[in-house]
C-alpha cells in the first residue's frame, strides 16, 4: 500500500509569500494615509479652536470696540497678532486701564495660547480687519461694526518636524502672508490663488462677523 504525503508546493509557498506581501505593503499604505489624516485633522481642530475662541471673544467685545478712539486709527483697522504686545493699538494710551486696553490684552492673551508656538504647522498667519460705519441708514449716531478673521496656515508634512523643515529651507523659506494667501474681500485671481495654496499646501479660513 502506497502512503501519500500532503503539503505544500513549492509553487503553492511562492504564491502564498506573494499574497501576504501584498496585503502587508497594503496595510502600510493605509496606515500612513491614516496617520496623514490624522495630523491634518489635528491641525485643523487647533485652527478651528482658534478661529470659534476669537469669534466669541469678539461677539462679546462691542462695548470694549465702542470705546477705540477711531478718531486716531485707521478706519478700517487690521491687527495682527505681532502687533499688540506692547503697542497701543486704539488710542487709548500705552498703559491706560479701559476696555481697549483690555481687549488688548486679552487679544493677545488668545494669540499666546493659539497661534504663536504652535508646532504643528510650518507656518502660520491671523489677521482681524475692524470696519466702523458710522450713522448706519443716516441714523445720527447708529455704529455698526463688520470684522473680518483670516487665519492662514501651513501644515507640518508628515513624518517631519517643524524645526527641521525650516532648517531644510535656509535661507529661502517660503513666506506665508495672510494678506497674500488668504486676503480680506475677493481676490482678482481667485483660481490662481486656490490652485497657489494647493500647490504649497495653504489652508486658509476665513470669518466674517456683524455687530
Amino acid at each position: 500500500m502506497k502512503i501519500r504525503c500532503k503539503g505544500f508546493t513549492l509553487v503553492e509557498l511562492l504564491v502564498s509569500m506573494l499574497v501576504v506581501a501584498i496585503a502587508m505593503l497594503g496595510f502600510a499604505a493605509l496606515q500612513t494615509f491614516s496617520s496623514r489624516s490624522l495630523s491634518s485633522t489635528a491641525s485643523k481642530q487647533s485652527s478651528s479652536d482658534a478661529l470659534n475662541a476669537y469669534v466669541r471673544f469678539i461677539e462679546s467685545s462691542r462695548a470694549s470696540i465702542d470705546t477705540f478712539n477711531w478718531a486716531a486709527v485707521e478706519n478700517p483697522k487690521i491687527i495682527r497678532c505681532d502687533d499688540v504686545n506692547g503697542n497701543d493699538l486704539f488710542g487709548s494710551g500705552a498703559t491706560a486701564k479701559t476696555p481697549a486696553k483690555a481687549f488688548e490684552n486679552t487679544f493677545i492673551t488668545l494669540c499666546n495660547q493659539y497661534i504663536n508656538n504652535r508646532t504643528d504647522v510650518l507656518h502660520i498667519d491671523f489677521a482681524v480687519r475692524f470696519t466702523r460705519n458710522a450713522d448706519v441708514g443716516g441714523i445720527t449716531g447708529l455704529t455698526a461694526y463688520n470684522v473680518d478673521i483670516a487665519l492662514v496656515y501651513q501644515p507640518v508634512p508628515e513624518g517631519k518636524t517643524r524645526a527641521a523643515m525650516i532648517a531644510q529651507a535656509g535661507d529661502n523659506p517660503t513666506d506665508i502672508t495672510q494678506a497674500e494667501f488668504c486676503p480680506f474681500g475677493d481676490p482678482e485671481d481667485l483660481a490662481g490663488l486656490q490652485n497657489r495654496r494647493a500647490n504649497l499646501n495653504i489652508v486658509c479660513n476665513n470669518v466674517g462677523l456683524s455687530l
